[in-house]
């Protein structure tokens, strides 16, 4: 019967030895065995991270920041403001692509791109901003030029006068006037084309019959006509402002040209399909150049 006393000493000491420190959040023993007590508590005392709830996002610092509002009910004043971008690809942005660098890949003008850098325009067509209608006579539009001056390629583009080289280059640009092929086809028999090369005009035309070309013919002041062979393709700079096109013959000015001249122009033969594709164009006259010495 004496051990019994000494029995339930045991079981007290044991409880007394389980019993929670003070401090500790419940349901979390600290065993206090030699000098460990003291290291735990200071462990317990550190704060307890805040675990988001529904409804609450959790700041780095543990702020609780109000949910995003059901879609339809207004934010609140003090909400920020936070703007959903779409993927770089498909943000508009503006160009930066001209009709200079659509042409550096385009076939058959590689003369008519060399003659802008002689004169000095490559900055013009190098403008994303240009808003104009350009015709570009072929490669061998202008070996058939050269032909009929008996010119080489290097007289034309440094041995004589540039003036009138830069004459003849601007007077391909209708500036301001972005006309496709479709334009062109519909605009008024013989309506003009103001260039910037001193306001004169080309004239423009509809005829069909000739294969392999658009039907739409120019005119020029110089007594020459050309047929538009195709529109150049500038999709690889979507929304350039600028309209380009390829033309079979060199149009030259006229110096000496005025308003009533182009009274008996109507009565001018157009040039056959063998003149248009491989010859030079019919009543060519090349009163701008001058052969230097």
């Amino acid at each position: 019967m004496r051990k019994a006393p000494r029995a339930i000493a045991l079981v007290l000491g044991l409880v007394l030895l389980l019993q929670p420190a003070a401090g500790q959040w419940p349901g979390a023993p600290s065993w206090r065995f030699g000098g460990s007590a003291p290291a735990q508590r200071a462990q317990a005392a550190q704060p307890v991270p805040m675990l988001p709830t529904p409804g609450t996002l959790t700041q780095p610092q543990g702020q609780p920041v109000p949910a995003m509002e059901r879609p339809g009910s207004a934010l609140p004043a003090s909400a920020p403001v936070v703007e959903l971008l779409p993927p770089a690809e498909l943000m508009p942005r503006p160009s930066d692509c001209s009709l200079w660098d659509v042409l550096q890949s385009t076939p058959n003008v590689t003369f008519f791109l060399q003659a802008v850098q002689a004169v000095g325009l490559t900055g013009l067509l190098a403008d994303p901003a240009l808003v104009a209608t350009v015709f570009l006579p072929s490669d061998r539009a202008w070996d058939n030029l050269l032909r009929e001056l008996g010119w080489s390629t290097q007289q034309l583009l440094t041995q004589q006068p540039l003036g009138s080289l830069r004459d003849v280059i601007e007077y391909h640009f209708v500036q301001d006037a972005p006309l496709p092929v479709g334009a062109l086809a519909a605009l008024p028999y013989l309506d003009r084309l103001t260039t910037m090369f001193e306001g004169q005009p080309l004239l423009v035309f509809y005829q069909r019959g000739l294969s392999g070309v658009s039907g739409v013919k120019l005119a020029s002041t110089g007594r020459q006509t050309a047929n538009l062979v195709q529109q150049i393709n500038t999709g690889a700079c979507p929304g350039l402002p600028a309209v380009a096109h390829l033309v079979d013959a060199v149009l030259t000015p006229d110096p000496e040209w005025r308003p009533e001249d182009f009274a008996s122009v109507s009565a001018m033969q157009p040039a056959t399909e063998a003149t248009a594709v491989n010859g030079p164009t019919a009543y060519v006259t090349l009163s701008s150049f001058s052969v230097a010495g």
